[in-house]
């Protein structure tokens, strides 16, 4: 697998055009089974898509459940998503 960035982790590649869901488009070192789609619709669009229509690069980490001392779900687990790169659309 040919990773787009020189970087170590995991990391995904988002297409977005205003009015519509964001749409994962590539996947470098997550699980078949990581459910980032839905991630990614329950996200801020406004704050992760800020700079208009394009591809987004974003390192993906998931940070697991707190538990208190019983056992019971303080704070679900979440993934995080950190901006790497955005290319922009080319309008002809």
């Amino acid at each position: 697998m040919t990773y787009p960035f020189d970087i170590d982790g995991d990391y995904i590649s988002v297409f977005y055009q205003d009015g519509d869901h964001p749409f994962i488009c590539g996947s470098w070192g997550l699980p078949p089974s990581a459910d980032l789609d839905q991630e990614l619709l329950d996200s801020d669009i406004d704050v992760l898509f800020d700079k208009g229509d394009g591809e987004y690069f974003y390192r993906v980490s998931y940070s697991d459940a707190q538990m208190d001392e019983l056992g019971r779900v303080e704070q679900e687990g979440y993934f995080e998503f950190n901006f790497i790169k955005f290319i922009g659309l080319i309008e002809n």
